[in-house]
């Protein structure tokens, strides 16, 4: 029963089934099955998964044709959903890692509380979410990092929107420096805080040049290093 047809032999013979990946994500999510459904039963699968902090390696499930955006093939653990109860009610909550100071913290509605890494690990997670990991990514970031530490003073001033900051910090490619999130035409965002004039150029600010790929936009606003999230 449920052999495989071979398309060359036409004949059922035993096989084995299996998924390979042909493109690496930024964010890799594992939705675990948790729930079983039978024609007239259904029922959560409670059995305890490991899954590991740091370094998960996804080289061996690559096909061969796989276009890697990075040299690297490992992920880290940036959150974790978890389900209680049972197939007919329950309560969701959320485990995710802050990338500022790296330390982990559950979100319970709208209480937030500081958990350790064990207590990540020994959840009973149902969704898992992985962030790629790059070297070279993340020597940048603390490069420009340590720039917007520094108390230097500058003569040019880029605004950069805070959502932008956030992805340029958790991902390998941000993607093109774009402000829509923060300015409009009439610049009423800008007026809202007290700025009445800005000096972003017209590179920065410009909707027609939001597409600009990432690399151009950066030699623009990272040759100064400073930063004004909104």
């Amino acid at each position: 029963d449920n052999m495989y047809s071979c398309e060359k032999c036409k004949k059922l013979r035993n096989g084995i089934k299996y998924s390979r990946v042909n493109s690496l994500p930024e964010v890799l999510c594992i939705h675990l099955k948790r729930f079983r459904h039978e024609l007239f039963y259904s029922s959560k699968i409670s059995t305890y998964i490991s899954f590991p902090l740091k370094d998960l390696d996804m080289e061996m499930f690559l096909s061969k044709d796989c276009q890697k955006s990075s040299s690297c093939s490992k992920y880290d653990l940036t959150a974790v959903i978890t389900h209680f109860g049972s197939v007919g009610g329950g309560h969701y909550i959320a485990h995710a890692k802050n990338y500022v100071n790296g330390k982990w913290y559950e979100f319970n509605d709208s209480h937030v509380t500081e958990v350790s890494e064990t207590s990540v690990l020994n959840t009973e997670a149902y969704v898992l979410f992985y962030t790629l990991k790059d070297n070279t990514a993340e020597m940048f970031r603390k490069k420009i990092n340590a720039q917007l530490n520094s108390n230097k003073n500058y003569t040019e001033k880029y605004y950069i929107s805070s959502e932008w900051f956030t992805k340029f910090n958790a991902c390998i490619k941000p993607g093109p420096v774009s402000n829509y999130n923060i300015l409009c035409k009439h610049l009423e965002r800008l007026k809202s805080c007290g700025i009445s004039k800005i000096t972003a150029g017209s590179e920065v600010s410009s909707k027609d040049n939001f597409n600009t790929s990432v690399q151009e936009k950066s030699s623009i606003v990272y040759k100064n290093f400073i930063w004004y999230t909104l």
